[in-house]
């Protein structure tokens, strides 16, 4: 399958994300009528693959492949742990395209991060499939030696009251409207390739060429000296290779959001200008100690 993100595509005679959209779905069902007779199930991150350096799927994407696994009679697994709980504006990233999975994997945002807790989330249909008599021997024989951890589970407990009692949700949009601001500013920048965003979650990928798309070496660690810049003036940020990652706590401030942007981009210009002055500089990786 085609990496669902419109930036790095290549395709030729696709012009814009929703004929990008249109190929991929395209493509999925083409494999889907030839094989859904052996395929138990698609695991996808929903909107955004994190891990991958905030690739941002086209609108529109998720919806159409629930539809299509729905139609060829596929299992849909939704990886929520980076997305879930509020990172993309609502509770759940599927929300956002009005989806329902058959399973949901969650964690992370489960806890604020506080205990390590993770989550399964499946439907009443494939609930009901292990569901009988001792004797029937239908149960889903599985777990691990950290199931069901009750200071961890009280850690979940506990951050699901905040959500509902300081309406986390509810407060998000202008915390999100910051980013988007900052996000728009950052893509007029010298050696920023593309910034992209969804929701409190960010990428800032840099190109030496942001033009043709051309980027930098990657002995040079680019973002990792931007990253490194940045703790100097008080912002712990990390990186994918050469994308910028922006994950701010959801309970952050406006008045914060907008100094940790600001720092950030005073780190980049600071780090853009040394390039731009000593064309053989090397910076290194926050990541890689």
């Amino acid at each position: 399958m085609t990496c669902p993100s419109f930036y790095h595509s290549s395709i030729e005679g696709i012009n814009c994300e929703i004929e990008f959209r249109d190929f991929l779905l395209q493509e999925l069902e083409d494999y889907l009528k030839e094989n859904s007779d052996k395929v138990a199930a698609m695991i996808i991150e929903p909107l955004v693959q994190a891990a991958a350096g905030m690739l941002m799927q086209p609108k529109g994407y998720i919806k159409g492949v629930r539809e299509l696994t729905q139609k060829y009679n596929v299992l849909l697994i939704i990886d929520e742990v980076a997305t879930g709980f509020g990172r993309t504006g609502r509770l759940f990233a599927c929300e956002n395209e009005g989806i329902c999975p058959d399973m949901m994997c969650l964690s992370k945002g489960i806890t604020a991060g506080y205990m390590a807790l993770g989550a399964t989330m499946v439907t009443d249909e494939i609930y009901n499939t292990f569901l009988g008599e001792a004797a029937e021997y239908k149960t889903f024989y599985h777990g691990h030696s950290y199931t069901g951890n009750p200071l961890a589970c009280a850690a979940g407990v506990a951050g699901l009251e905040l959500f509902e009692k300081d309406d986390v949700i509810e407060n998000l949009p202008p915390k999100m409207a910051v980013i988007a601001e900052h996000i728009q500013k950052m893509n007029t920048m010298k050696y920023v390739g593309n910034a992209r965003q969804c929701g409190m979650l960010a990428g800032i990928e840099l190109m030496h060429d942001k033009n043709l798309k051309i980027p930098f070496d990657s002995t040079l660690l680019m973002a990792g000296g931007i990253c490194q810049t940045a703790r100097k003036y008080g912002l712990i940020v990390r990186n994918i290779g050469d994308v910028i990652i922006f994950m701010p706590p959801l309970v952050s401030t406006v008045q914060q959001i907008e100094e940790m942007l600001s720092i950030l981009e005073q780190a980049m210009q600071e780090v853009f200008e040394k390039l731009d002055l000593h064309s053989n500089i090397k910076f290194s990786d926050p990541c890689a100690f």
